[in-house]
């Protein structure tokens, strides 16, 4: 879930660039600005309040710069370094990716396994759950090894836990309820 200030920026770069037909180049870049920020380095040097706004600019202008980058989508980043927003930055990104996928008419699906899942098998999940659910979808795949086992599978508000724990939880419930009711008939 993004925060309000990360949706609200999201929104305005993919109206933007929906009336300007450029979606498909700002999600490209997007998604390849999203993987350079992932290093803590990176994280650290654009949210240290000593470091220059400039020198912010300077180094989200030449991660990007591998890329055919829209002016637009700078004059963008330039925005949110200028409004002190770099804190929000990788929060943001992902909100523009979801609401480009959303513009594009995809559903956005996370699926959490606790060991890694094969490439292929993720496709073949997303396959299954593309027919099933009768929509595109674009699989957000992440490993959570808090799980004992299984999957977790998220789609907007619904949730679909297919994991050892969510499977114990549920157990729990019912044995707790007819130990409730149990106790009352007696």
């Amino acid at each position: 879930m993004h925060s309000q200030t990360a949706l609200n920026y999201g929104r305005a770069i993919v109206e933007l660039a929906k009336e300007k037909k450029i979606l498909d180049e700002v999600l490209a870049v997007t998604k390849d600005l999203i993987q350079e920020l992932q290093l803590d380095q990176v994280q650290e040097f654009l949210k240290h309040p000593k470091v220059p706004l400039t020198a912010k600019r300077q180094i989200l202008q030449y991660l990007i710069s591998k890329n055919s980058v829209p002016k637009e989508f700078q004059n963008f980043l330039n925005l949110v370094i200028d409004r002190r927003r770099e804190a929000f930055l990788l929060p943001i990104l992902e909100a523009v990716v979801d609401q480009a996928l959303k513009a594009q008419g995809y559903q956005v699906v996370e699926l959490i396994s606790a060991l890694p899942l094969p490439e292929e098998k993720q496709k073949s999940i997303g396959q299954v759950l593309e027919k099933v659910w009768r929509t595109k979808i674009s699989l957000q795949y992440r490993e959570n090894p808090n799980l004992i086992g299984g999957i977790i599978i998220r789609r907007g508000d619904e949730l679909i836990d297919g994991s050892l724990s969510g499977q114990l939880n549920a157990l729990k419930r019912i044995l707790i309820s007819e130990t409730n009711i149990a106790a009352e008939l007696s």
